[in-house]
């Protein structure tokens, strides 16, 4: 198939009311943002399937190893993409419940994006807020940190994140809003850790000085002065 011949919007209205849930403007922009972060169909050959779900459906053909569909037809892409939102997990209960009460209530792309990012369909909440045009909430601004090398990593990790996105990480040419949205945050990650390194490795060799100083006798010998014969 070639171009899709409706926009993302419609498809995310669509996708709403086969969901029965109100398309409100809040439920359409999460969506949008996360087809975009996804990069299906509009980016990639999985017809009919912009959150590049692997759900089996009739006609459905596997387009990558990892198993994402392409679909003969909007509606099968619909139902399917609306499956396996709502399908539970072998009994563990419903993985993706908090995305569907997020749509549900309209929520804003912020709380959306990190959602759908912990969750384990797979998308970087970065990608999505990157397609929305927001950054990644770190907490406000710069600060030392209790763990630098979470902090480190985390930087690395969001790239990762924004690679691995849904099943399209094979297709890398779909992950590049992901990975912009990613980069973004890699510099503030990684100063904060780095920062708080060195604050650290400071404060021990400070502490190991001052022990040092008050073990060392003012001649300059590092041991305890002799008593002097009278």
């Amino acid at each position: 198939m070639g171009s899709p011949n409706i926009t993302r919007q419609q498809w995310a209205e669509d996708l709403l009311n086969t969901l029965n849930i109100p398309p409100t403007s809040g439920a359409l922009s999460d969506l949008v943002a996360w087809s975009v972060a996804e990069g299906g169909w509009w980016d990639n050959p999985d017809n009919f399937n912009p959150l590049n779900t692997t759900e089996n459906a009739p006609g459905a053909v596997a387009t990558n190893s990892v198993g994402v569909k392409s679909y003969p037809d909007l509606q099968t892409g619909l139902t399917a993409t609306a499956d396996s939102l709502t399908k539970t997990n072998f009994g563990k209960g419903d993985p993706y419940s908090q995305i569907l009460n997020d749509l549900n209530a309209g929520a804003p792309v912020a709380q959306f994006a990190a959602d759908v990012g912990a969750s384990p369909w797979g998308t970087s909440q970065a990608g999505i807020l990157a397609a929305a045009g927001q950054s990644t909430p770190r907490g406000g601004e710069m600060s030392i940190s209790l763990n630098p090398v979470n902090d480190v990593i985390a930087g690395w990790k969001a790239v990762g994140g924004a690679v691995g996105s849904g099943a399209s990480a094979l297709n890398p040419v779909n992950d590049i809003n992901s990975i912009t949205g990613a980069v973004a945050n890699i510099p503030k990650d990684l100063a904060k850790g780095l920062i708080t390194v060195v604050f650290i490795v400071a404060s021990f060799v400070l502490a190991i000085g001052g022990l040092f100083m008050m073990f060392k006798k003012p001649g300059g010998s590092g041991s305890m002065p002799m008593p002097v014969p009278v």
